[in-house]
């Protein structure tokens, strides 16, 4: 007998004995049999036995608790069941490359039709309901191009799909690419293309259990299947050494999209033959085992048996491989019976050879484990923190089905002990009152028609457009690639957009570092992806953006104004991009053909009927029980001011002398010197002032960066000057005449100079402009950054009234339906963002937290029952502005703007933004958050420590800030505002985002949010601004 390799494997983390049962609960996977030793949790509604529940339930339950103590309350639940699935097999194709490879590897092709034969014919006798092989359906994946072992596996898989009574498509199956399926490139084309021949989309796509793939290739996909009352998903992942994390993002949402199913990992490469992971398994299992449905991982490749388990939370993933190709015969024919038995929860394994008629014995190849099977898994609905002992709870139940009966309880837990509530159930009605159909939206999302690249030098004629990336790299002459992408405006209907976003995913750098992409308008639309080369490719035009290019992130364009300009055009659109600043480092951006993340254009639309688009239906923001209100007069709101950075219109700067007829405005500083005649510079500034739309100006300052100094301090005035001259055509001959002295100040290198240009301001028209120069005649240089820098451009704050007087606009987002004070409107779009930085100022303070830190999900809310309230004197924060984390494609939050990781700059009418641009965002779509502002989120720690901040005037506000992912929980929370802790703590499945409400003092004009020291994958979901009176 040979050793067995059932290996158990101790959990990663110490748990005590109730935090681990606890925290299977809130995976749903078992429940606790805890029960009240007093008074337990007491369910209010629906009252259990209840009938004729509508399918949006409120559940309300009281908890008990010691008077003073506070607890975490969860809810969770499942639709009802009878809990009488059968037993039924689950059959596991090892490694069948010798039975394909034939008398060359010492296998039979008889011994595989075989295996896929006896499956077929007994799988009424055994209750079959799928089939999974683990890869290396071949041993030679190219053969010199000989497709014989590929005509042999291809003809044995397809005995399984012959209708059976029951299953008119065949035996549910799917199968897993190993090494040897690999190299099967044809003159170039991908690794796998063979495999993606023979088992590729056009084989599995119109099955009915298909579910989804990475990509157009078959490398990575998914099938559904289901059995009585279990539903089950299998995934699929390529066999790599390394796998790409872009593969394991997407794998990660499918798993979370299908939390209700029980989840079975196929990869060839798990296990090692010792059932120590392999790397690819290591890095496998380290990011499924947070998903609570995942309980199996198959693999082969080794020789022989392993097996393994490995406890996390709580809850078990079984790790098993078979692989028999070391055997006699290639493998003797050798196949897994996987016997799933529901009533007993336990899945028994056998090992078994159709061509000897025999099973394998030894223990490990016959033995059993267990794992919870019955019934649906139990999903989470809401969780509340810091809930009082004695309160009354309720956490909204969304789209159950009509006429069905589901079962749900509560789990409180106070960190040592946790007491939950026997399971209530309750039937929906079959006449569920018709839910309140969403708002209109016109928003779209489109995809390129035409995408391909360039290459210089030798490659000048050769076309790229069937690739799937194309690449883009400055440099010298025979490196160079410039991509092109074309989009077709004619199937929108309107006139113009509200915002157009443009997106294009980076699936490779050459380094680690940012490596920035430049976006230009190509005029010219009527070049052919297939036929487009250097020699041949269009001229670009203006400049539209710059972004940075960094492996597994979008790169995000705003292309608003050009998209209005195609559409009242030829609507055809073309982009070109182009590493500009000649790094010599290749950027690889998925094109169409990568079939999952091509380029796309994001556009938010206005509908005909003047409905802005809104956050797709049901809204969940539950509301609170209040107490009954004590009636006291409404103070008249105080007069509210908004701070609004403008970027420059236009800047240049002018040389005397020699150069007196030459322009400067491309440059990216502004050079200031007195002396001699062909010495002198003088800078000059443009503001458009057309967003403050009339509105009082409170204050308003300009500020420059100097950059360099040739001295330690140098003397400046900045005078108003006429505003009419062009930013590409000003020069010393034309320069405008001089005006009044608006003020002075000194120059030192590396330090934000600042001019307070309030009256200036607010007695100019609809543009303004300065000039800048130095008058004491000191022959320095200074040069500041200017607009066209990457980063410390040019900027104008103005505290600029806000509230009932703010210009209208078409908003994003629906607004909230009461607020305590009107949220600000934004204004008409200024130039391009810029980059705040910072400011030296005295240290900022944080007030300490006027509220615990608590987490109150959107789909439910805590409440007491208070003593009678005593008025209060202080008035209530007035809110200013909620500001959203996600990626721009989520759908933005009613009564939010919008944070999609731009840049510091002005836009929705504030000024807020990355300190360099973050395009990390991410909306979930998890039933975990059924608010979207929870759903969504920014990281903060990916490609180094990240910070954002919002401009403000001056004073201290009431800061609301949550962290947290709705799919997610391996972060360890600390986040700051104005360099002090706001948020510090660890999520886990039940507490999965953590929130405080802070007192900030803001001193030098901007809140600052960044991370702590302790902090470990930080996560920010949205933060709530409020004036204090």
């Amino acid at each position: 007998m040979r050793n067995a390799k059932h290996i158990p494997v101790r959990a990663r983390g110490a748990f005590f004995a109730v935090t681990a049962i606890f925290l299977a609960v809130l995976f749903g996977q078992w429940r606790t049999q805890q029960v009240a030793a007093q008074t337990g949790i007491v369910p209010l509604y629906p009252v259990p036995g209840t009938a004729e529940v509508d399918t949006y339930p409120i559940l309300q339950a009281r908890i008990p608790g010691q008077a003073g103590a506070t607890y975490q309350v969860s809810f969770y639940g499942r639709q009802q069941a009878a809990d009488n699935t059968p037993p039924f097999t689950l059959g596991v194709l090892p490694d069948t490359q010798h039975y394909s490879c034939g008398a060359p590897c010492g296998g039979s092709p008889a011994t595989y039709h075989a295996q896929t034969q006896w499956l077929w014919e007994n799988q009424a006798t055994n209750n079959i309901v799928y089939i999974t092989h683990v890869g290396d359906l071949v041993q030679n994946g190219s053969n010199a191009g000989n497709e014989a072992e590929w005509e042999i596996a291809s003809a044995a898989m397809a005995r399984l799909e012959q209708p059976l009574p029951g299953f008119p498509e065949g035996i549910p199956y799917g199968v897993a690419i190993g090494n040897h399926d690999q190299n099967s490139g044809l003159g170039g084309v991908g690794k796998t293309f063979l495999f993606n021949q023979y088992f590729g989309p056009s084989r599995f796509e119109e099955r009915g259990y298909y579910g989804g793939r990475f990509g157009n290739k078959h490398d990575h996909y998914y099938t559904l299947f289901s059995y009585g009352e279990l539903d089950f998903i299998v995934l699929y992942l390529e066999y790599q050494l390394e796998p790409d994390p872009i593969v394991l993002d997407w794998a990660e949402d499918i798993l979370a999209q299908h939390q209700d199913r029980r989840a079975i990992i196929t990869s060839h490469y798990i296990l090692n033959t010792d059932a120590s992971f392999s790397n690819q398994g290591q890095l496998i299992y380290d990011r499924f085992k947070h998903h609570p449905n995942v309980f199996l991982m198959l693999s082969g490749h080794e020789k022989r048996e392993a097996y393994r388990t490995d406890t996390f939370a709580g809850r078990t993933i079984h790790s098993i491989m078979a692989n028999y190709q070391s055997d006699p015969n290639g493998g003797n024919g050798w196949l897994r019976l996987m016997r799933f038995n529901p009533a007993t929860d336990t899945v028994n394994v056998e090992t078994y050879s159709p061509t000897l008629g025999q099973y394998e014995v030894d223990a490990d190849s016959l033995f059993s484990f267990n794992t919870p099977l019955h019934g649906r898994l139990f999903t989470h609905i809401a969780t509340l923190d810091n809930v009082p002992a004695g309160s009354e709870v309720q956490a909204v139940w969304q789209n159950l089905a009509a006429d069905t009966s589901h079962e749900w309880y509560v789990v409180m837990d106070d960190g040592q002990t946790s007491l939950e509530m026997p399971l209530a159930q309750f039937r929906t009605t079959a006449n569920p009152t018709p839910p309140t159909p969403p708002p209109p939206t016109c928003d779209t999302v489109l995809t390129t028609v035409a995408d391909s690249y360039v290459r210089g030098g030798s490659y000048g004629n050769q076309n790229y457009g069937t690739a799937e990336q194309f690449i883009v790299k400055g440099g010298s002459t025979e490196y160079r690639r410039r991509g092109y992408v074309r989009f077709d405006l004619t199937q929108l209907t309107y006139p113009q957009a509200n915002r157009a976003t443009l997106r294009l995913f980076v699936g490779d750098t050459q380094i680690s570092d940012p490596i920035p992409v430049y976006l230009r308008a190509v005029a010219n639309d009527n070049w052919q992806e297939t036929s487009v080369t250097w020699n041949n490719s269009p001229t670009t035009g203006a400049l539209l953006g710059v972004d940075e290019a960094e492996y597994g992130r979008w790169l995000t364009y705003d292309i608003t104004s050009y998209v209005n300009q195609e559409l009242a055009g030829n609507k055809q659109l073309t982009v070109s991009l182009y590493d500009e600043s000649g790094t010599n480092q290749e950027v690889d951006i998925f094109s169409r053909e990568m079939g999952i993340y091509a380029p796309e254009i994001a556009l938010e639309i206005t509908c005909p009927n003047g409905v802005p688009t809104s956050t797709p239906f049901p809204t969940t923001t539950p509301q609170p029980l209040p107490p009954t209100p004590t009636a006291s007069p409404t103070p008249p709101p105080p007069v509210q001011f908004c701070p609004l950075i403008l970027t420059p219109l236009g800047d240049a700067f002018t040389r005397s002398g020699q150069y007196a007829g030459v322009n400067y405005g491309s440059n990216n500083t502004l050079e200031i010197k007195a002396g001699g005649n062909s010495y002198r510079r003088m800078g000059y500034l443009q503001f458009d002032l057309q967003p403050l739309n009339g509105r009082a100006v409170q204050s308003a300052a300009l500020h420059l960066f100097p950059r360099y100094t040739q001295t330690a301090s140098v003397p400046l005035h900045l005078r108003g000057v006429g505003s009419n001259w062009p930013e590409m055509g000003l020069t010393w001959s034309n320069s405008p005449v001089q005006g009044t002295l608006l003020g002075t100040g000194a120059a030192v290198q590396g330090q934000w100079l600042t001019f307070d240009v309030t009256q200036y301001t607010q007695t100019s028209g609809t543009t303004l402009a300065f000039s800048v120069y130095d008058e004491a005649n000191t022959d320095a240089l200074i040069q500041f950054n200017s607009r066209e820098h990457t980063a410390d451009k040019p900027y104008l704050l103005v505290n600029v009234a806000c509230g009932p007087t703010a210009p209208t606009a078409t908003p994003t987002s629906a607004p909230p339906t009461a607020t305590a004070s009107p949220t600000p409107l934004p204004p008409t779009p200024t130039a391009s963002p810029t980059l705040l930085p910072p400011t030296a100022t005295a240290s900022p303070t944080l007030l300490p937290p006027t509220a615990t830190a608590t987490h109150v999900p959107p789909t439910a809310t805590a409440t007491t029952i208070p003593p009678t309230a005593t008025p209060s004197p202080t008035p209530a924060p007035v809110l200013l502005v909620r500001v959203n984390f996600q990626n721009s494609g989520a759908a933005v939050p009613a009564g939010y703007v919008a944070d999609t990781g731009a840049s510091f700059g002005n836009r929705n009418g504030f000024s807020y933004g990355w300190l360099g641009s973050n395009y990390n965002g991410r909306d979930r779509n998890s039933a975990q958050a059924a608010d979207q502002a929870y759903d969504t989120l920014n990281h903060m720690q990916v490609g180094g420590n990240r910070t954002w901040e919002i401009a403000l005037a001056n004073g201290t506000y009431r800061v609301r800030l949550v962290a947290g992912d709705a799919s997610y929980w391996d972060s360890q929370y600390h986040l700051l505002l104005e360099g002090q802790t706001a948020v510090q703590a660890t999520s886990s499945s039940g507490q999965r985002w953590h929130e405080a409400t802070v007192t900030v003092v803001v001193t030098d004009g901007r809140l600052t949010l960044s991370n702590g020291a302790s902090a470990v994958n930080n996560k920010v979901s949205f933060i709530e601004i409020s004036t204090l009176p």
